[in-house]
């Protein structure tokens, strides 16, 4: 006893240390044994700490060997405790000493079946409480639940087996002897299913006793644990007869209600969704009709309760089980049935009922949780009213309450406020689309806008999800709108983009005013009033600058795509205000952002700016307006800047400017917009070099898009000079002659390094051909572009960029020379691929083919693959169908052994033959 003492009397870590010491030494020891022994003779002094000493003193001596006289006193002292502290009602220690217990029967299994001894203790003692204690304390073992007596050390593998053998023996014992005590025998039958494996149950009626726990109001917490243990352990594998007999306990239960104000109304949804789940029963033909008859019981007594609040609150979670499975076996009675009880049950209790329960914390989360189960269901009558027209009568007589029921969720909190799940949406959308006339519509979507400003204060980012889930509602109810007037849809847009602005949450306000964008392109600008538009576009100008960089690009994209106008329609001058309006603004965006020096916001309005300037066709922006606005740009904070400036600004400057000139095209006027193509001559012109020899990307890319800048100005400004080519200034044509000079320069080192854009060479080179042909040889003659092209066509087989050689074959072909374009020496080492490229270019080109077809003949002497070649050269010419195969092989054969002589006539042939099935160009 000292050594207890001092042990629960340590005051430092030292004393403890030292104590505890001593007491591992001492319950190895005999002494400790028979103490312990001594301790459990006078069971009634025990206290938490004695117990404890016995438990550890039992642990040591398990570890070890148990002596058969040990065992047997042993065992005979543990059963007396025990049945002592039960008496006692000392239910703590009593769990201690059972678990002493069972790991000393548990440790003879080998010899002594553990069921045997419990059974015998129990005739012996006639306690079934302490019987079922025991057998629960056995199943904790197994499970590894016990953590007082280390008893899993002693037990060996083939224990385990021996157990599950001996399942249907236990299950046995619990059914004969559940009678004397329903809660211990439910708490081993649900531990039952999760310890044995399921083979176990498959012969044993177990429902007589679920029938009768079932109607007893004190155990229903504990038919539930056990009927959620059957479902989560074995699930749909239930069988049958058991499935069957559980259907006829819920249904006597359901019977036995109208005088029973308290059941056990889980019972009936944990069963319904484990009948509902056996998908696999329902084939069978007595299963279908127990559980329909289960599902009429169900609403029989939702009919005799609906006024029971609580009743109806614990019921409910069954509704939407029962709505899936009438919506699986689709009996057209039954789902007309099913509708109108889960509809009037759902609205017979909120209507009214939920102010007779005070508003607590815990219910209102209950309340948050009803409203879950109210989606389930909603899913399910969406469902049910797709599948029955019937229905569709019967859900309109409720439209009214299910309004009510979804959109005034305001003192539930913000989780179920913005709960549209899809199964609202499509309860909602049925509703609202069983006739409703157009004002109807707008009503209705009027409420659930009223019902959406409650989003205007939401701060919490994950809130996202539902918000998008609210505005698809909108969207597919505005959908419905189309053919209502201009006066109601203006209104509906104004309610959007007014909550939209009153937004607190930036994430959330882009997602509202997305909607209002998505709304009004589905109805088109044009389809709402001039003034509605108008104010619309203003505030949302005012607005963008609220927004994070990242979020204003996408909020610039669309505003753009509200101004756009599709082109052949006729415009209104309405809609050119909106593109002015939006212009102006992006240049006063842009000069706010310089003058904050936020590069990042002013990139974004530069890159935006040029998207808008890409659609002008399409906004009807006026040429002037356009050119005085970049102008201004350049002017004010471009032009003694450029050097200065990140690479990455004058990146998107570059791009804008591009785009400008692309865009003003022939409106451009003799020197317009000069004084930006020279401002970056000075960076990417005097500075070419040393820009391609840093490999920046960025850089790089600029030095592209400006080439294609360069060459476009030049071409826009002399083409109207094409039929009068004297009456050109000397300025101007000194100036092309220096931008040919410099793009066909820069393009050839371009090409050989890998830094080029491929669009922007392709789009220079073209323009330079277009401005060989409008002027013959005054800029450039034939032969020094054949040149360029023969050079760029090097380069674009060095770097197998096949757009590249085939844009100059093509180009080159286009001249009509009478010389061949290039020598074959180009090609002769270049790869099949280019030279597939370069000759299918030349056949689909070509003047003379006589020529071609030298050439061909030329190459197929020296290149190994040349016959394939051949072949899909001659493909490409044939119909659209492809050469018929005895062709294909024909051609193959005559290949073989051709003269140059017969193969010019062979292949003349050849392409008369096709020609008849096709019109071939210049053959």
């Amino acid at each position: 006893m000292q050594l207890l003492t001092n042990y629960f009397q340590a005051t430092n870590e030292a004393m403890m240390k030292r104590a505890e010491a001593e007491l591992k030494d001492f319950v190895k020891t005999e002494q400790a044994f028979t103490f312990a022994l001594e301790l459990l003779k006078n069971v009634s002094q025990l206290d938490e700490r004695l117990v404890w000493f016995v438990t550890f003193v039992f642990e040591k001596r398990i570890r070890r060997e148990w002596f058969e006289e040990d065992v047997s006193l042993v065992k005979s002292l543990l059963v007396s405790a025990m049945i002592t502290l039960d008496q006692l009602k000392k239910g703590n220690l009593l769990s201690q000493i059972v678990e002493i217990y069972c790991g000393t029967i548990l440790v003879n299994y080998e010899t002594v079946s553990p069921v045997t001894e419990v059974v015998t203790l129990f005739k012996n003692t006639q306690n079934s409480h302490l019987f079922f204690t025991c057998l629960s304390t056995i199943f904790d073992i197994f499970e590894n639940k016990v953590t007082k007596v280390k008893i899993r050390l002693r037990i060996k593998a083939n224990t385990f087996i021996q157990f599950s053998n001996e399942g249907k023996n236990i299950m046995r014992v619990i059914l004969n002897n559940y009678h004397t005590d329903f809660t211990g025998a439910l708490n081993c039958f649900a531990k039952a299913f999760t310890t044995f494996q399921f083979y176990v149950f498959r012969t044993i009626d177990f429902t007589k006793m679920i029938q009768q726990a079932s109607l007893m109001p004190e155990l229903n917490e504990v038919v539930s644990d056990c009927c959620d243990k059957m479902i989560s352990a074995h699930g749909t594998d239930f069988p049958l007869f058991n499935l069957l007999k559980m259907l006829e306990a819920m249904r006597l239960q359901i019977a036995n209600s109208v005088n029973n104000d308290h059941f056990n109304v889980n019972f009936i949804v944990q069963l319904m969704t484990l009948v509902v789940n056996s998908d696999r029963q329902m084939n069978d033909l007595n299963f279908k009709a127990s559980v329909n008859d289960g599902v009429t019981s169900v609403l029989k007594f939702n009919e005799l309760h609906h006024s029971d609040v609580k009743m109806m609150r614990e019921l409910h979670p069954v509704f939407p089980i029962l709505a899936r499975y009438v919506y699986t076996i689709g009996e057209l009675d039954k789902i007309e049935v099913m509708c109108a009880c889960i509809l009037d049950s759902i609205f017979h209790f909120k209507n009214g009922r939920m102010e007779e329960l005070d508003l607590t914390e815990d219910l209102l989360n209950k309340q948050t949780e009803y409203e879950r189960l109210i989606d389930q269901s909603m899913l399910y009558i969406g469902g049910l009213i797709e599948y029955n027209e019937n229905c569709k009568s019967i859900c309109e007589n409720y439209s009214k309450n299910a309004i009510e029921l979804i959109l005034n969720r305001k003192t539930i909190g913000i989780g179920a406020i913005l709960d549209f799940s899809t199964a609202n949406s499509v309860f909602l959308m049925s509703l609202a689309g069983k006739n409703l006339s157009p004002e109807g519509c707008t009503s209705f979507l009027k409420q659930v806008l009223e019902y959406g400003v409650c989003v205007q204060s939401i701060q919490d980012d994950e809130c996202k999800t539902l918000v998008t889930s609210y505005a698809v509602l909108v969207e597919n109810l505005c959908g419905m709108l189309r053919a209502s007037t201009i006066e109601m849809r203006s209104s509906i847009a104004s309610i959007i983009f007014s909550m939209g602005f009153k937004c607190v949450n930036v994430y959330i306000k882009k997602e509202i005013l997305e909607l209002g964008f998505d709304v009004v392109a589905m109805w088109k600008p044009e389809s709402l009033t001039y003034k509605v538009v108008n104010d619309i576009f203003k505030q949302i100008l005012g607005v963008v600058g609220q927004f994070p960089a990242q979020l204003q690009a996408e909020v610039y994209g669309m505003v753009l795509s509200f101004v756009l106008i599709e082109n052949g329609r006729e415009i209104s001058q309405q809609e050119v205000d909106f593109g002015n309006q939006l212009l102006n603004f992006l240049i006063l965006q842009i000069k706010e952002k310089c003058e904050k020096n936020d590069e990042n916001g002013c990139i974004t309005s530069i890159l935006f700016m040029k998207d808008v300037i890409s659609k002008c066709d399409s906004i009807r922006v006026g040429s002037s307006l356009l050119f005085n606005c970049v102008e201004l740009l350049h002017v004010t904070y471009v032009k003694d800047n450029l050097m200065k400036m990140s690479k990455y600004l004058r990146n998107a400057y570059c791009q804008l400017f591009n785009e400008t000139i692309k865009t003003l095209g022939n409106n451009l006027a003799d020197g317009q917009l000069s004084g930006v193509v020279d401002s970056f001559f000075e960076v990417y012109g005097e500075h070419f070099d040393d820009v391609i020899k840093s490999g920046d990307k960025i850089e790089c890319e600029s030095l592209c898009v400006y080439i294609a800048m360069f060459s476009r100005f030049v071409q826009f400004s002399v083409r109207k000079y094409v039929n009068n080519f004297d009456g050109m200034p000397i300025e101007l044509l000194q100036m092309s002659e220096k931008a040919f000079m410099f793009c066909m320069d820069k393009l050839g080192k371009l090409l050989s390094s890998d830094l080029y854009t491929t669009e922007v060479v392709i789009e220079s080179y073209t323009i330079l051909f277009d401005l060989t042909e409008m002027f013959a040889e005054k800029v450039m003659t034939d032969q020094e572009l054949v040149m360029f092209g023969v050079n760029m066509i090097v380069k674009g087989i060095k770097n197998e960029d096949m757009s590249v050689v085939r844009l100059v074959v093509e180009r080159v072909e286009q001249l009509n020379m009478k010389k061949r374009m290039f020598k074959w020496d180009y090609i002769r080492k270049a790869s099949t691929r280019i030279v597939f490229t370069v000759l299918t270019t030349m056949i689909e080109n070509h003047n003379n083919f006589e020529e071609l077809a030298k050439l061909l003949f030329d190459f197929s002497k020296e290149q190994p693959n040349a016959k394939a070649i051949f072949e899909e050269v001659l493909y490409t010419i044939n119909t659209e169908e492809g050469v018929p195969e005895k062709e294909r092989n024909r051609i193959v054969l005559l290949f073989q052994n051709l003269t140059p002589k017969s193969f010019l006539r062979t292949l003349k042939n050849f392409v008369n033959d096709v020609a008849i099935n096709r019109s071939l160009v210049n053959c």
